[in-house]
């Protein structure tokens, strides 16, 4: 443990793992559970050797459940138009929507079902090193979240409430 002790962490923001459905099936699976919505449709998923890919799978498991594998990228902007095209449903993040954003318009974005979870993007320093950089870096990246990329995901996830104080970042519903 003592490797970690040397470590600092600049946390930017928390955002919410959403569920991302063709947009002709968002009243279809809207309220549902995420193992019925599993049963009848197939999950396009990240590669489970990205941290996002990874951190849905522990989701899961934790969660008792165990999709079959379909689909499996690399790249957001491919998941999303997987999904957009029908092929499946998916769980990702709104920044990683934001990387599949051409094929946005025909996907809808809906709160995960069950337990929801979250990730944060952060800024990782040996501790002594950069002493007063990271953090005014770590505010450099959160102002440009909040004031670039949140509106552009409220345009795409209506039911997002981006958060009141840039002090407290949180994209957590």
């Amino acid at each position: 443990m003592s490797d970690l002790d040397d470590i600092e962490r600049f946390p930017f923001y928390r955002e919410p793992y959403v569920l991302v459905v063709p947009r002709g099936l968002r009243e279809e699976l809207e309220g549902q559970e995420l193992a019925a919505i599993f049963e009848k449709h197939r999950r396009v998923r990240h590669s489970e050797r990205s941290y996002v890919g990874g951190q849905v799978e522990r989701h899961l498991s934790r969660s008792g459940l165990r999709p079959p594998r379909a689909f499996e990228f690399d790249t957001s902007d491919s998941l999303v138009a997987m999904v957009a095209t029908g092929m499946g449903v998916a769980i990702t993040t709104p920044l990683c929507l934001l990387q599949g954003i051409a094929h946005a318009s025909h996907v809808s974005v809906l709160p995960l079902p069950g337990p929801g979870f979250s990730r944060e993007p952060l800024l990782v320093t040996r501790r002594g090193y950069l002493v007063s950089l990271a953090p005014r870096i770590a505010e450099l990246a959160r102002a440009a979240i909040i004031q670039r990329e949140l509106p552009r995901i409220h345009a795409l996830v209506p039911w997002f409430s981006p958060p009141s104080s840039p002090a407290a970042p949180s994209m957590a519903r």
